[in-house]
């Protein structure tokens, strides 16, 4: 690790490990203060992102919130209703589910210093460190919980298109065969998409066709995640 820049109030650093967690783990073990958030490169937190991940903690007591990851405006509809279909996902998971179907979200997560101190850094996986990390947080404490909060909002400009979405949902599926291996993480089963798409289908806006359109969606990215677990086992 390498200090590229230390003045007032922000400190630039350069990790030579490859890999997003490692520079992660390098930041964490500089940092100070009570809360660590975390984004990606290819995220633009909201202007209020930083108080309302602040408030979130305060408001709840959770040991990890995460918030909303929403698209651009010019993005396909099809990415917007993946995205509509996300962030309800997120909602149901940790309000409703048991905690075997928690997961993580780097892109736009605030952590507890204290809960780094307990539970140790990340592991430095290619991808699916967060998810993992996440279970072992609730598994070191039961007191540890996850909460979602919809105001602590980031843009993520990688997927603008409804193939490059669909692709994504391949990539989840390998990648978060090993948090499932290692941590005891669950995807959601048939039902609770089902759930979770009717959950969808209250939006004011949607018409009969949206329901339709995101139903098919679902489907397709259903095999999709189904196709990366199956490379993901065969790889592991």
């Amino acid at each position: 690790m390498a200090l590229i820049h230390d003045g007032p109030g922000v400190t630039l650093m350069r990790e030579d490990r490859p890999g997003s967690y490692a520079a992660r783990n390098a930041a964490i073990a500089r940092a100070r203060g009570e809360f660590f958030a975390f984004t990606d490169a290819d995220c633009v937190p909201e202007p209020y992102w930083l108080k309302q991940a602040q408030e979130a903690m305060h408001a709840t007591g959770g040991a990890i919130a995460i918030g909303p990851r929403v698209c651009p405006q010019d993005s396909s509809l099809g990415v917007h209703l993946l995205q509509d279909y996300e962030i309800a996902k997120m909602e149901h998971i940790l309000k409703q589910l048991p905690s075997r179907f928690a997961f993580g979200l780097c892109g736009n997560m605030i952590v507890r210093a204290d809960v780094f101190r307990r539970v140790g850094m990340f592991d430095e996986w290619e991808r699916a460190a967060d998810t993992a990390y996440a279970h072992r947080v609730i598994q070191c404490n039961p007191e540890y919980r996850m909460v979602f909060w919809p105001s602590m909002c980031v843009t993520h400009l990688g997927d603008r298109t409804t193939g490059q979405a669909l692709r994504k949902i391949f990539v989840y599926g390998a990648s978060n065969t090993r948090p499932a291996r290692h941590n005891g993480y669950s995807p959601l089963d048939i039902g609770q998409r089902w759930e979770v798409w009717r959950l969808c289908c209250r939006n004011p806006r949607y018409r009969a066709w949206h329901r339709l359109l995101l139903f098919c969606l679902l489907g397709s990215g259903g095999l999709l995640y189904n196709t990366g677990e199956l490379k993901g086992r065969l790889c592991h």
